[in-house]
Order: structure tokens, then sequence, then C-alpha cells
């Protein structure tokens, strides 16, 4: 994904390789239980957003959900136990596997680039001009460099703006309580520590800047490029997260669960 991996951002960029983690040694005492992850409810809803960031609201463009899926549902898909479904084999049954695309950096772990809809409706293309009419911060390199046409049937990074791409929220939290930087589609669904657990809502949306249009956090975006077309990550601009955004953590519950 196109977005800088600054410290400074606590954003999901679905692009970036998995967060390596550090384990403690072993000790004598004996380890605490793991919670029994085999009863879990996951909630899932992918939103397109695109010139309609609008930050939670009703109206906005769902690509997928909102739906509820158990971890019996997962392992049926996937095949995996309950304690080590990720947030990616998630997404997969509640979208199917065809209709979510990704792949692998090896041992760095799994990424995000887009998802795949029959009949989606997007523009044709954004402007900058329309863009930041709608209220939004941008730069000029922004829509000038690195920009992915995209395929018909299918929203993934880059289209649009070079900047843009796939975040995800937990409960409506830009980033896990243990670390200040990403989330990552490797995680466990069953981590508590990082927000997800029994009854999490996972939310994908796309925006062009980095989770400022959507409300969801800073970002910092670049204002120039280098030598060879890439962008220039010691030159970037600060947008900060614009304000609105709506917590829809139980309404996608409730939804879900009334269908």
């Amino acid at each position: 994904m196109a977005f800088a991996k600054s410290a400074k951002r606590g954003l999901a960029l679905l692009g970036s390789a998995a967060m390596m983690v550090g384990f403690a040694a072993p000790t004598f005492a004996a380890p605490a239980q793991a919670a029994d992850a085999s009863t879990n409810v996951y909630y899932v809803q992918v939103d397109a957003n695109l010139l309609n960031q609008i930050k939670g609201i009703a109206g906005q463009n769902i690509l997928y959900g909102p739906k509820k899926v158990t971890a019996a549902d997962v392992q049926t898909v996937t095949g995996k136990a309950p304690q080590a479904q990720t947030v990616l084999d998630v997404l997969k049954t509640a979208c199917g596997a065809n209709n979510v695309i990704s792949g692998s950096w090896g041992a760095s772990g799994s990424f995000l680039t887009g998802f795949n809809k029959t009949g989606l409706n997007k523009p044709a293309s954004i402007t900058q001009a329309e863009y930041m009419a709608k209220g939004h911060g941008a730069t000029d390199v922004m829509f000038d460099y690195n920009v992915n046409d995209g395929a018909a049937g299918s929203l993934s990074t880059a289209e649009y703006a070079g900047t843009a791409g796939w975040m995800f929220s937990v409960n409506n939290a830009s980033a896990p309580s243990v670390s200040p930087y990403y989330y990552s589609v490797d995680d466990l669904v069953s981590d508590t520590s990082k927000g997800y657990g029994d009854l999490a809502v996972i939310r994908f949306e796309y925006s062009l800047s980095g989770g400022a249009d959507i409300g969801l956090t800073d970002s910092w975006v670049p204002k120039s490029v280098n030598d060879d077309g890439s962008y220039n990550w010691n030159d970037t601009l600060q947008i900060v997260k614009e304000s609105g955004r709506v917590d829809m953590t139980q309404s996608i519950r409730d939804a879900a669960n009334a269908q």
C-alpha cells in the first residue's frame, strides 16, 4: 500500500508487512490460560466510500456486510481452529474468498489490496478538485503519481490517488492498544489485547488520504516525488482527521443480528 510507514500514524496499512511481535523468554510460572475462542462471534462491514466519505453516517457505499461470522463458520471455510483464525480468515469467510484480493510476502506476512464485487458502482475517475470540493485535504502529487487505474468490478490499492487504499478499524478504534502503529490482517481475532475477541466489529473502509478523510486518524501525505517518480516521504503534509465520524460498532452488530 502506498502510505508511508510513519510511526506517527496509528492506522491500518493493509499492504504493509505484518508487524513482528517479540516474545518474552519462558519462565517457570504457569502460563495464563487463553480464553476459549470456539464460541466467538465477529462482525464485518466493508465500505467503499470514495466521493461519499461520510465517516459512518448511513448511506455510504457498502460492499459487504454487515455480516455476522462465528468462529465455527471460519473454521468450516478455512480449516483453522478458533485460536489460529486471523482477520483475513474472517474477512474471506464474510465476503467470500474469491472476493478478497490478498497476497503473501512469505515470512513477512499477508497483505490485502482490495475487494472484488459484481456490479461495483464506482466513479470512472476522481480528480483532486473533486476530492477537495468535498472538504478533504490533499496534495498535487497524490493524484498525479503512482495511481493504479484499477479493474472493473474491484476496488484496490492506489486507485484514484497514489495514497489510496483499504484501512480497517476494530470497534471503531484505528490502532491496537499494544502498538501505536498498525493493525495487520494477520492479527489473531482471538487476541483481546489488541481489541479483538468475542463480538469484535471489524470494519474496512477505503481512504484516499491515509484515514483523515474518513475521520479515522491523522495522516501524512507526500508533497513531492523523487527523481524515479516514487513518493518523497521526507517531504510530507499532515492532514488532520476530519470531524463527524460516527461510531457504527453497535449498529453494525444490530443490523447483522437482525438478518
